[in-house]
């Protein structure tokens, strides 16, 4: 009987601190001695005979051991240092310490037998023990030792760390979750697989805790919270829709683990059919969501997925009821969503509209379910209304600012819309705008290669159906120029898309063409039969009778520009210039200065490269002009090619045909014999009404520079035709 006394007087010694009260657990140690005297007739059998044990293995405890299996039970205790003190503060007497006395100190376990029908009842001896924290082990036995046994080890290491699934739990007296704090926070978040048999046990145990602590926690609110619940329950009862929604909104708040019934609530009011009532609970659902329920760095899991395994050495009561509620909560996000869904299709605008910032707003924010949220908002791209499609672009604009990861998962789902049947041509123009509009890094080749792969492809299936506009084709070879810098060489543009681009640049319209030979420039690097085409092709669109009203007319200039500061050909360098002064004599000023300064920076590009350069370009004109010598001919300057620079099969200087005069109505640039007339069209410009044109041909034909810095577009407009000094101004003008 004392044994269990100096068993709590062993733990004491080694350091345990208690969780209960210390008075609390003596008086229950005297009260079970007492109950276990009362029940013996005779006396405890005290022999004084030294057992021998067997020796334990290497690496175990020779702790306090009790056999289950067998009818003898050891109880270790410390005889050695015992003074009266000791046995008067465990509640024992004089005459206890006396007995005690008898025992020798080389006496280390004390037997009694249970053949007798009085002696004590052992198991309940040992669950006393076991409730209190004492320690007990199994009588070792004069056996082989594990340790000596290597396959008796294999097979029971499993057993040693598998968890023994409890048939019911016993109840708590404390609730295993706290309030006002998060629950994700108290609870074990990893992947595991695990057998269904195995499932339906834990979560049928895990049932049984979560029933008892929503249990708990209503009688402690009923007993320590009295008014709180009181108010609650005569709003359930007679409040107003506003006050339910917010006393469910305080309660889970306060914690979802033990109010579920009041999200289950809120569900229930979100389905309704009253749309003002549907619209205030799903507002309260998002909010909930936002602050209290959902994690933020994961998504929730189901009961089936937690890795069971992980619960040896954590609390496992709070774990199981922890993953059974976000299993639940799990269920019940998916339940919303498909409320968000429902409500999607109302007539009423601003109700689709609310609706579609509340999905931004949680795809944004949670992880959770962001797939199925990014289908749902992509898909109203196709919305009827104009004004709500254009904002969805804008949402997932907003969207890949805060998330840049995501752009390709949602250039995915844009892909799906983009070829959907039956789809609108306003959803498709939208989609294509924004594909257009996704920026891109080096790092995205792959990414930029399949982003040219879907605009031909939708071209290609736009000409056999035919309808594709302009408006439609431009945001295409937007999107092109857009990709092709940062996509694969070999992968990026085909033969054939090549071809067809070349189409578009003869049959499109002005604005489509230039860009359509933007693209054909990037394209025509280092390829020497797409440069003398794309040549071509930019020569012959510069007579197009819509450059004088397109919008265009900034990008065609820095494509001239570009093309002028690749090309080797002096031949074709004229050719195009020429025919660039001419469109401007019947132009507005406007494109005359922009024109005349283009020239001028393209020229002092290709002095700048040269290694022997004899004269400029501009500099025979001048003298053809001021002496009147129309026959005076243009040199051409030996300027050296880069290793990007375009180069023409076939050298017209070296044919013996190529002498004649200039033709202006060829269409390939090289066999125009520009070169062979005197450039004339600076007479005509000389003559401008404008001062500004007349100081810019002036400055070109002194200096072969034009030294200006602002923007002729800009500064030149029609209101400022006439001006005596209109350049006073110093905005740049930016060409690359």
């Amino acid at each position: 009987l004392y044994t269990i006394k100096f068993e709590l007087m062993k733990q004491t010694a080694k350091g345990v601190k208690r969780q209960k009260n210390a008075n609390h657990l003596e008086d229950d140690i005297v009260k079970k001695i007492n109950s276990l005297r009362s029940k013996r007739s005779g006396k405890i059998d005290m022999n004084n005979k030294k057992k021998k044990q067997p020796d334990e293995p290497k690496g175990t405890k020779n702790d306090d051991a009790i056999d289950s299996s067998s009818d003898e039970t050891i109880v270790q205790f410390p005889a050695a240092s015992l003074c009266l003190k000791d046995v008067m503060d465990l509640g024992g007497t004089e005459d206890d310490f006396n007995l005690m006395k008898e025992v020798s100190d080389d006496e280390e376990n004390i037997e009694t037998s249970g053949n007798n029908e009085n002696s004590f009842d052992f198991a309940e001896l040992i669950t006393f023990m076991k409730s209190n924290g004492l320690k007990t082990t199994k009588k070792a036995k004069a056996k082989k030792s594990t340790a000596d046994d290597p396959e008796k080890i294999e097979k029971e290491a499993p057993k040693a760390t598998s968890m023994v699934i409890p048939s019911s739990p016993s109840p708590h007296s404390q609730l295993l979750f706290k309030a006002n704090e998060p629950w994700y926070t108290q609870i074990l978040s990893s992947k595991g697989n695990i057998s269904s048999s195995d499932v339906q046990k834990w979560k049928s145990y895990a049932e049984q805790l979560w029933k008892n602590e929503v249990k708990l926690s209503g009688d402690m609110r009923d007993k320590y919270q009295s008014s709180d619940q009181q108010w609650m329950k005569t709003v359930f009862s007679g409040g107003t829709t506003n006050d339910k929604i917010s006393a469910h909104c305080l309660l889970l708040q306060e914690s979802p683990v033990h109010h579920m019934s009041s999200l289950e609530a809120l569900l229930t009011m979100a389905k309704k059919k009253s749309k003002r009532l549907a619209i205030q609970a799903i507002d309260s659902l998002k909010e909930l969501f936002l602050s209290a329920i959902l994690p933020d760095d994961r998504k929730l899991l189901s009961f089936l997925q937690h890795d069971f395994n992980a619960l040896e050495g954590h609390e496992v009561d709070v774990n199981l009821t922890g993953w059974l509620v976000e299993d639940h909560l799990k269920a019940h996000y998916a339940d919303f969503i498909e409320v968000l869904k429902t409500h999607l299709s109302d007539n009423e605008v601003p109700i689709r509209t609310k609706l579609c910032n509340i999905v931004y707003q949680l795809l944004n924010e949670k992880p959770e379910k962001e797939q199925e949220l990014l289908s749902i908002i992509v898909n109203k791209i196709g919305d009827p209304d104009n004004k709500l499609a254009s904002k969805i672009i804008y949402i997932l604009g907003q969207l890949l600012r805060n998330h840049p990861s995501m752009k390709k998962v949602v250039a995915l789902e844009i892909e799906r819309i983009l070829f959907r049947p039956n789809i609108s041509e306003r959803a498709q123009y939208y989609s294509v705008c924004f594909l257009n509009q996704l920026q891109l890094s080096s790092e995205d080749a792959d990414f930029a290669s399949h982003l040219i792969e879907i605009y031909f492809k939708f071209f290609s299936e736009s000409i056999e159906n035919k309808n594709l506009d302009s408006r439609m084709l431009g945001g295409l070879l937007t999107g092109v120029n857009r990709s092709y810098p940062y996509a694969d060489q070999q992968s990026g543009i085909t033969d054939e898309n090549i071809s067809t681009l070349f189409k578009l640049v003869y049959v499109g319209n002005f604005n489509v063409s230039v860009q359509a030979l933007m693209l054909l420039y990037q394209v025509s690097g280092n390829k020497s039969d797409i440069c003398n085409r794309y040549f071509q092709a930019l020569y012959s669109k510069l007579i197009d009778p819509s450059v004088n009203s397109s919008s265009k007319k900034t990008f065609l200039l820095n494509l001239i520009y570009k093309s002028l500061k690749r090309d080797d050909s002096n031949i074709r360098k004229i050719a195009i210039a020429r025919r660039l002064l001419q469109i401007c004599n019947l132009d507005d000023p406007v494109l005359a200065c922009a024109s005349l300064y283009t020239i001028s920076e393209a020229n002092k590009a290709s002095v700048a490269e040269s290694e022997a350069v004899d004269k400029p370009i501009e500099k025979p004109a001048k003298r053809s002009i001021a002496a009147d010598k129309p026959n005076e001919k243009v040199p051409e300057s030996k300027s050296s090619s880069s290793n990007d620079s375009c180069k023409s099969d076939k050298n017209p200087e070296e044919d013996t045909d190529s002498k004649g005069n200039y033709d202006s109505r060829t269409r390939n640039p090289l066999y125009s014999h520009a070169d062979q007339e005197n450039l004339w069209e600076f007479t005509l410009l000389c003559k401008n009404f404008h001062p500004s044109v007349n100081q810019f041909v002036s400055k070109l034909l002194s200096d072969g520079d034009v030294s200006y810095d602002g923007d002729p577009f800009h500064d030149f407009t029609s209101k400022e035709v006439g001006l005596a000094s209109p350049i006073t101004k110093n905005l740049t003008l930016n060409i690359p």
